[in-house]
């Protein structure tokens, strides 16, 4: 009887011990993925400062040379065909997720001019477009892009197609909005027409 006790506390220690472990490398896993996107969102805040300065020299642009500041608003609706919202802007979630078949379109929603195009081990092929004013967006877990820094793009340029990489579980596009490099909630830019239109 004794030897029966014995090996039963052996194994509810050896239990704890790998249910320790587990915890332990849960939770290391959760700070890595909070720190990939604290990176990234300083990244994408350092390139929100390169905007500012030009935006202060535009009066040194002569008028005809001016960009159309109505079309470098994003407002387009970044995925092309059927998609839902599958889950909206929160603090906790800066951004919209538009969940929709894996190789759909994923599109410009202003004119501007390609910031980055990058793999990010949380958002996976990330695109982010500079639209030469305050706006700045973010196009991520992408299955393809096909823009490289420096493009011009147009509204409604196909820029890439929705995917499930990076940290995903299921094909869609995270699309967020930055104005002056603070996260906004991207419904209230986007053109989607409401129910009964």
């Amino acid at each position: 009887m004794n030897k029966l006790v014995v090996i039963l506390l052996i194994v509810a220690v050896a239990a704890a011990l790998v249910m320790m472990a587990m915890y332990q490398q849960e939770k290391k896993l959760r700070v890595a993925a909070q720190q990939e996107l604290d990176v990234t969102h300083r990244y994408i805040r350092s390139l929100q400062q390169d905007v500012i300065p030009r935006e202060a020299t535009a009066t040194d642009i002569q008028p005809a040379e001016a960009p159309n500041t109505t079309e470098n608003i994003p407002t387009t609706i970044p995925v092309k065909g059927d998609f839902a919202i599958s889950q909206r802007y929160s603090a906790a979630h800066p951004a919209v997720d538009f969940a929709a078949p894996r190789g759909a379109e994923v599109v410009a929603s202003a004119d501007g001019e390609v910031a980055s195009v990058y793999q990010d081990a949380f958002f996976g092929n990330v695109v982010l477009v500079d639209h030469l004013n305050k706006y700045l967006t973010m196009y991520a877990h992408l299955a393809a892009t096909f823009v490289q820094e420096g493009d011009a793009v147009n509204r409604g340029q196909t820029i890439g197609l929705v995917g499930n990489t990076g940290n995903s579980t299921a094909p869609h596009l995270h699309f967020q909005i930055l104005v002056h490099g603070e996260e906004v909630d991207p419904l209230t830019l986007l053109d989607i027409p409401q129910e009964g239109e």
